[in-house]
């Protein structure tokens, strides 16, 4: 064989064995290191559906894009966990309350999403003060409020004298929507209260 035959047949052996060792280890290694690079860094994704133009919505809706599986989804108003349902890949929320709601999805490789959908005040009903059904007697008087849409927000409730003086409850009960001022010396005030909405009313009760 001559030399240059013999060189030749060395540099195809090498050509060879580069092309296995290409094949046969730097293609796997490259797809493992892929497949566990894309593993590490999948984030799922959160679509949630378009708002209506009035903002008033009672339901959300949003459904999950993640090529890995999801094995937690939270959602949370108010720093509170809120319920929802599932209905094939679209998730539902029934906002009965108005704020924001974080939702947030955690995907297999622990990676999470966040999303946030804001609600704006489901309720346009302002609370009831009863000042038909006020009783007044030893300097005081006691009145009834209620809400048909919204928790009363009981720290909201005042009173104001005719000289406009602000006057306190000096007693509320959350069971009954009985609140009590004291209006001893008084000919009338103007009693307020506001809803967890912030819509407000005002009463005013002469005696």
């Amino acid at each position: 064989m001559s030399r240059k035959k013999h060189q030749t047949k060395i540099k195809s052996n090498i050509n060879n064995i580069l092309f296995k060792l290409f094949l046969g280890f730097l293609i796997p290694y490259l797809l493992i290191n892929g497949i566990i690079f894309f593993i590490y860094t999948e984030v799922p994704r959160i679509n949630i559906k378009e708002q209506t133009d009035d903002k008033q919505l009672s339901k959300i809706e949003f459904t999950i894009d993640s090529k890995l599986p999801i094995i937690d989804v939270k959602v949370e108003c108010l720093n509170e966990e809120v319920p929802y349902t599932k209905s094939g890949n679209v998730y539902s929320i029934d906002a009965s309350t108005a704020g924001t709601y974080k939702i947030t999805a955690k995907a297999l490789n622990q990676l999470s999403a966040v999303s946030s959908c804001s609600i704006e005040s489901l309720d346009d009903n302002a609370p009831i003060i009863h000042s038909e059904n006020a009783i007044i007697a030893n300097g005081t008087i006691t009145i009834t409020i209620s809400d048909n849409q919204n928790a009363l927000n009981y720290d909201s409730i005042y009173a104001k004298d005719e000289n406009g003086n602000m006057l306190s409850a000096i007693s509320i009960d959350q069971n009954t929507g009985s609140v009590q001022f004291n209006v001893s010396g008084l000919s009338s005030i103007i009693i307020h209260a506001e809803d967890m909405s912030g819509n407000a009313s005002e009463a005013n009760i002469s005696f």
